[in-house]
């Protein structure tokens, strides 16, 4: 990859390359999201808003020195992203992107310019392919990773493998063959824990368990094994959905209810893309990332006035505090817990109650360094 350091562009010591400030670029990015362009109706995967005023591009060119330029970024994906420069740069141009990666850390992706649209004035937007699909966990905020699918377009044909599906529902497991019936996907309905165990003994790309948190937990001890398979669960809220993710360990993603057979397709798709992808990343969350899921899902239950949902979410927060060894956090839930059911249901009490909890899972400099 030649020395990047070497030749820095004239461009180097501005925020970036268009000289556009965090207030002036979000004003640019909405704009581009009201017209989107022609290249997004040939996306494949999603496009996750990835918004940062200076990203390092490094344009590897044969035969001569290597440019460093300083560029906006508006979105990502696993496959890749898309970034703002004043000027046109060649499709087939291989570059390096140096991104911002869990904890403060940075981390160099290479790849290649696979698109360069004007947008005005000088401005052009640039899409860029990695060489290799990344895991968007370590790079989008953790909130946004509740949403069930990266993937944009799915064809049928392109749904390969083998899929098992834990329901004790007779209808449900009706529903969810019937919607794969017309794709090379093999789905195998099991209705107990002894059928599921043997199925996943048989060799399978991803399970879907739809079944209560608590006995999610105890079918995942049955099937983890060594800790290879791709799992999938079914919520029927979001809040529940955080709960499950935290409470429940080797959860790849989970489905929403109400989800159309579009959405059931993707989020499927998704499960076996992350069987592809999942050996190039550990998806080990750090503590500060594990604070940020923790804290979002104790404002979301306090947020909806839900007395039994903010008992809920404490429970889930003990348990996971106490995984990772954060016993200040443990011992706040554990008392939160205590408070909350012997509480009245208003929204203030409420607030009193949850707000040292949420107040040590907002100390993130004391436990970044856990």
């Amino acid at each position: 990859m030649g020395d990047h350091s070497n030749r820095p562009s004239r461009f180097h010591s501005r925020v970036n390359s268009l000289g556009l400030p965090a207030s002036g670029l979000a004003k640019v990015l909405d704009a581009l999201e009201a017209s989107p362009g022609s290249f997004a109706r040939r996306r494949a995967f999603v496009r996750w808003p990835f918004r940062k005023e200076s990203i390092q591009l490094t344009l590897m060119r044969s035969g001569t020195n290597d440019v460093t330029l300083v560029v906006a970024c508006r979105n990502i994906s696993t496959k890749g992203m898309s970034l703002l420069h004043c000027a046109y740069i060649h499709p087939g141009t291989e570059c390096a992107i140096v991104l911002p990666g869990p904890r403060s850390s940075q981390r160099a992706l290479v790849g290649r310019v696979a698109r360069c649209e004007h947008r005005t004035g000088m401005m052009h937007e640039i899409g860029v392919e990695f060489e290799a699909p990344i895991d968007l966990r370590q790079y989008v905020p953790v909130a946004m990773q509740l949403k069930p699918s990266t993937l944009e377009k799915v064809g049928p044909e392109s749904l390969r493998g083998v899929l098992v599906h834990y329901c004790e529902s007779k209808e449900e497991r009706a529903v969810i063959r019937e919607r794969f019936r017309t794709t090379p996907l093999i789905v195998r309905s099991v209705a107990d824990t002894s059928s599921l165990v043997k199925q996943v003994s048989l060799g399978c790309d991803a399970v879907l368990i739809d079944a209560p948190r608590e006995q999610v937990k105890e079918i995942v001890k049955l099937i983890r094994g060594d800790g290879g398979l791709v799992i999938g669960g079914v919520a029927s809220s979001n809040v529940e959905a955080r709960m499950l993710q935290l409470s429940v360990g080797g959860i790849a993603g989970v489905a929403v209810r109400p989800f159309t057979a579009e959405m059931l397709m993707r989020f499927v798709a998704e499960l076996l893309h992350v069987k592809k992808i999942e050996s190039k990343s550990d998806g080990e969350l750090s503590t500060a990332d594990t604070l940020s899921i923790l804290r979002d899902a104790a404002e979301t239950a306090l947020g909806s006035g839900d007395r039994e949902k903010c008992v809920a979410v404490c429970e889930v927060i003990e348990l996971a505090a106490n995984q990772a060894g954060l016993d200040e956090i443990a011992f706040a839930a554990a008392r939160a817990q205590g408070l909350l059911g012997r509480a009245d249901a208003g929204g203030e009490k409420l607030a009193n109650l949850m707000r040292p909890l949420i107040s040590k899972l907002n100390a993130r400099d004391k436990w970044d360094a856990a």
